[in-house]
Order: structure tokens, then sequence, then C-alpha cells
């Protein structure tokens, strides 16, 4: 996808504020005026622009960054932003927690407000894929050898990296493949994580937070089958019988029938 350059010159009207980082106002502005644009295009540098928030690539000095726009909500969740903070500002919170307990995510560059709008400014993950689209790209249907193979060291890796992320405590509230950025580096799987303002910590994690979050993945309409998901869940578990056993493996199938149902809900409503 390519960035949408920033064109020179400044919006008028009042800079925007840096909450946080060392972007000066003036390359903030400059920043924001490319998401803009990159919205207004509608071209491959808008990733995303949806009622909730917005998402560009845009280019600054050279560099490839992410602005996630958090858009104006109603009241109830105006009022938990006076409670807890803007979504923006979980969000950086959120990333600092993974970066602190070595958790792989896109580096942060900035918090910014304008106009009573937060945005969120992150190094861009070049060779980055949403684990989703990844999927159902490369692993559909019958696969060569070779492919297959690819495909399993993907689920083994990516169970045990999530199986580490919840021994840590940490708990995402969304953990959709959607939310998971993955790339192939020197001969191995990496993970990031994205969406940081759903992140907490809580120790001792729970199981059936555990499974939630397994479950979310699990539902994948494109590119893992039945044979897949256990193979997921077994790598997941390792040698621990906690997580090894039918009533877990139970909870997460629940968690991935109900995700699974209410997104055929979403698009009969969609049709009809």
């Amino acid at each position: 996808m390519a960035p949408s350059p920033i064109e020179p010159g400044l919006p008028t009207g009042p800079l925007p504020r840096v909450l946080r980082g060392t972007l000066s106002p003036e390359d903030a502005a400059s920043l924001l005026a490319a998401h803009r644009q990159a919205l207004h295009d509608g071209g491959a540098a808008a990733l995303k622009d949806h009622r909730r928030s917005a998402v560009t690539r845009v280019t600054h000095h050279g560099h490839c960054l992410c602005i996630k726009e958090y858009k104006p909500l109603g009241w109830s969740d105006h009022l938990k932003d006076i409670l807890r903070g803007s979504r923006a500002q979980r969000a950086w919170h959120g990333a600092t927690r993974l970066a602190a307990n070595g958790v792989s995510s896109p580096e942060l560059v900035a918090l910014l407000e304008h106009r009573g709008v937060h945005y969120l400014v992150a190094e861009c993950v070049a060779d980055g894929q949403p684990l989703n689209s990844f999927l159902a790209e490369r692993f559909v249907g019958a696969l060569p050898p070779d492919q297959l193979q690819d495909k399993r060291s993907l689920i083994r890796e990516l169970a045990r990296w999530l199986r580490s992320i919840h021994d840590l405590g940490i708990y995402h509230d969304d953990w959709s493949a959607k939310n998971l950025l993955v790339a192939r580096r020197d001969g191995r799987w990496c993970f990031f994580l994205l969406d940081y303002e759903s992140i907490s910590l809580l120790k001792p994690l729970t199981l059936r937070r555990r499974a939630k979050n397994l479950g979310q993945l699990n539902d994948l309409a494109h590119g893992l089958t039945r044979t897949d998901r256990l193979r997921f869940l077994l790598a997941y578990a390792g040698h621990d019988p906690e997580f090894a056993g039918a009533p877990f493996a139970a909870k997460v199938l629940g968690f991935t029938r109900r995700r699974i149902r209410h997104r055929e809900r979403r698009l009969e409503d969609e049709r009809a």
C-alpha cells in the first residue's frame, strides 16, 4: 500500500496539541493534513474509515507512519472518556505496557489532539499484513507440501506467542485476527499487536479470558480448518494439563460458535 505523501504547507487554524512524543506542532499539522487528504482520496493509503475510527498511512521525512483518528462518539462513550481517559490516551498507555513487557507492537511516535479529536501516530510495520487477510490469501484450499508446512509453523508459533503474552497477565479485549499483523523475517513468523486501547494487565489471567481470546482468533471465516484449530489449541496448551483438557477446549469452542453466529446474523441483517 502506497503511503500518502505529505504536501507542502500547513492547514489553516490552530495547530494540533502534541500530548505525547517529540513532534513539533507544525509537523503534527502536516501529518493531520496528509491524513485528511488520504481519507478524502479514498485510495490505498486510507486503511480504514469507520464510524468509530479512521486509519491512514502517510510519509514523514522518509518514514512510513500510521495515523489512527478516534472519532467523537455518543454521550455514554464521552462519559467513559472522562472517567477513564480518552481512547487514544488508553491506547498510548496500552502500547507502553506492551513495550515494557517485551511484546512486539508498532513503535509509537506521538499522541495528538486537534479540535477535540485525538490521533495516535505510530511507525508502520512495512512488511506486516493483517492475519485474517494473510491467511485468506495464502492458505485457503489444498496446499502444496511447502505451504502446508508454513501454515502449520505459523499456527504453532502464533499459539505459543499468544500463550507467552497471557502468561504475562496481558489481556486484549478484542484479539481478533484483524488486530494482529504477521510478517516473515529470517525464516521466522513475527506478530505485532494492534488496537492498544483494549489492553489491560490482569494477573492472574482467568481461564475464561484466555478462552475468550482464543475463541476470537478461532472464528476466522477463511484459512483455518478444524484440524488447524485443534493444532492451535494443542500448541497453546503445551504440556500444561490445565489447558490441554476437554473443559478448556469446550470454553474456546463455545466463544467461537457465538462469534460465528453473531457474524452470520450481522451479514443477514446487512443483506436484508
